[in-house]
């Protein structure tokens, strides 16, 4: 059995809390703990770091009008999902998307949004840790999508 550890580096014990708070809301109760002396320790330890790229909502969307095949993910719950979200996105919910990952290619870049970052981020983790190599995270989520004006498609 493998054992999953995630972590996160927070610059104070109030913004551990909030983590450690956010986490749960998105069905994430597991956290056992945060690195005290920040990612410098992680690298000492010889853990790796993966880079996940982030992408402004301007970017995606210029990518969407050139590429009819992006597999761009939505890890907000259904709910808001159908509320209003970016064109082509396809709706795995943060909290299902560790079992729901076999619905996705892991060879192919894969791009990953919500409503204001936070979950997109904590999706793109799980991802790397599945294998995906190609990530990237969309900066500000589907409110800086709305908020530039781009085009969303309700469900």
């Amino acid at each position: 059995m493998t054992t999953v550890r995630r972590l996160f580096v927070a610059e104070t014990q109030e913004k551990v809390d909030e983590a450690v708070m956010r986490l749960a809301r998105v069905g994430i109760e597991t956290v056992k703990g945060f690195l005290k002396n920040g990612i410098s320790a992680w690298i000492d330890a010889g853990f790796e770091t993966a880079k996940i790229e982030q992408i402004s909502v301007e970017k995606m969307n210029q990518l969407l009008s050139r590429n009819d095949d992006l597999q761009f993910v939505d890890v907000r719950r259904s709910g808001e999902y159908e509320t209003g979200h970016a064109p082509r996105t396809m709706n795995l919910t943060l909290s299902d998307l560790e079992k729901l990952v076999l619905n996705l290619d892991s060879s192919r870049p894969t791009y990953v949004i919500c409503q204001g970052g936070y979950r997109s981020s904590v999706g793109t983790s799980i991802l790397e840790q599945k294998g995906f190599r190609e990530i990237y995270n969309v900066s500000g989520g589907t409110g800086a999508w709305l908020k530039a004006g781009l085009e969303t498609q309700k469900t």
